[in-house]
């Protein structure tokens, strides 16, 4: 068990400042972090930052011994209008440029809200993703899909679209508790997509929400144990209630730690 690299979500902090989020960062330990890059959490990053502003983020995150690994993008690859499917895919290709002056590897990317999608549109979001990912491939940059959202519920949905992008450079984005939330097995869900997993989101599930790692139903020591076999190491660990973040994510790390020593593994 000495694969695994962990870090920090960005949702979870989404109410923080960058400068809060890198200190809260630091505290934990997890000096490893994914950035929110969207309009509605602006105070993270967006398209928006110039030259000064790029600087200044990675001027706070050297002095913190921080380093961005992700960001998180909200693109919606669903809408009818040309216009503003041509606008989504400028952000996201925006997103994509910041990833690489931030000397982050990942974009984390969703293919819209929507759960139910027509075939014509299912397939120009197919398109839409397979540009933004050779665009990205350009910049040193891979694009990961985060499952249990929008039209990306299960396992097979998932595999179905996977199999379809396969020759283009896009991941998925593996998050155990949006599978467990609709009833898809994690550890079994994790198993079939494997070979596509390029990072991971840790978080729970206890039924009804998403909780600290450990304080749900998910199998941890298989998931540690498939993780840690793949070529998929980087696991960011996520909480996603930001009145009491820090202690969540510290529940987390605990657990964590408690299943990698019954599994032979490290101290976190």
């Amino acid at each position: 068990m000495k694969n695994i690299k962990l870090g920090l979500a960005g949702w979870g902090f989404r109410q923080m400042t960058l400068r809060e989020y890198f200190d809260a960062a630091s505290r934990l330990g997890l000096p490893l972090v994914e950035l929110n890059c969207r309009a509605d959490i602006p105070n993270h990053a967006w398209v928006d930052f110039d030259k000064q502003d790029i600087t200044e983020v990675m001027d706070c995150a050297t002095d913190l011994g921080i380093k961005i690994v992700a960001l998180s993008a909200n693109n919606d690859f669903t809408p009818s209008d040309p216009a503003q499917l041509n606008s989504q895919a400028a952000q996201l290709r925006r997103v994509i440029e910041l990833a690489h002056e931030f000397g982050a590897r990942f974009v984390r990317v969703i293919v819209g809200p929507a759960s139910e999608i027509s075939p014509s549109v299912r397939e120009t979001a197919v398109r839409k993703l397979q540009e933004a990912s050779q665009f990205a491939e350009g910049f040193g940059v891979i694009l990961a899909l985060e499952n249990g959202l929008g039209s990306l519920l299960s396992s097979a949905d998932c595999l179905g679209l996977m199999q379809e992008l396969s020759a283009d450079p896009i991941g998925l984005l593996y998050n155990p508790a949006n599978f467990a939330r609709y009833q898809d097995n994690p550890v079994a869900a994790l198993e079939l997509l494997s070979e596509y997993v390029c990072y991971s989101h840790l978080a729970d599930w206890d039924g009804q929400r998403v909780c600290a790692v450990g304080t749900g139903g998910i199998d941890w020591p298989k998931v540690l144990n498939l993780l840690d076999k793949s070529d998929a190491h980087l696991a960011l660990i996520e909480y996603p209630h930001p009145e009491d973040v820090e202690l969540g994510i510290a529940a987390g790390q605990k657990a964590l730690s408690s299943f990698l020593r019954k599994i032979g593994g490290r101290e976190l």
